[in-house]
């Protein structure tokens, strides 16, 4: 189940992953299974230091975030809640050796939409971030018919006529300022 859904519907820009752990290993593991499965859909950008995920994030468009929990200097949690903030939209992947049934409540607090415990079968991480692109192209196509519905609706009806207190001035137009 690992494909991301096909649709001409959908924006054609790639989609924009960020891993981030403090492990370069798992990082560069993650990188190779998802960029073989998933090119060229989704373009993946990786971090070692959670600092610069989040200097990442503070410009860049981020549609699935895989991040550890444990890390020094920000924990995946407050990655998540920084990167939540800055585009809800985001869908978070969290990553951790180290689970409690406390962090999975929090994990799922902060909006993470899966929460794999390591080590983990490589299945499992195509699959989280599978679900997660087709949540993404879903909600996408909805918000394009919403856009779409509301514009027939408009388009079909007369528009309100303008308050004259909105018409520009007679003078004003006539002296060639409009």
């Amino acid at each position: 189940m690992s494909r991301v859904p096909e649709s001409t519907e959908t924006p054609a820009r790639r989609y924009q992953l960020a891993i981030v752990d403090d492990d370069p290993d798992m990082v560069n593991l993650l990188q190779r299974i998802i960029t073989k499965e998933f090119e060229p859909q989704i373009e993946v950008h990786t971090f070692t230091d959670p600092l610069q995920a989040k200097a990442y994030l503070e410009s860049n468009c981020c549609d699935v975030l895989v991040t550890d929990i444990q890390m020094s200097g920000m924990d995946g949690l407050q990655l998540a809640e920084f990167a939540k903030a800055r585009n809800a939209w985001t869908q978070i992947i969290f990553i951790t050796a180290y689970s409690t049934l406390e962090r999975v409540q929090t994990a799922w607090e902060t909006g993470g939409s899966h929460y794999l415990q390591k080590p983990f079968k490589k299945q499992e991480i195509l699959d989280a971030v599978a679900q997660d692109i087709a949540q993404r192209v879903h909600w996408q196509l909805a918000m394009l018919e919403t856009f779409r519905r509301a514009y027939q609706h408009y388009a079909a009806t007369e528009p309100p006529p303008i308050p004259r207190t909105c018409q520009p001035d007679e003078a004003f137009s006539q002296n060639g300022n409009s």
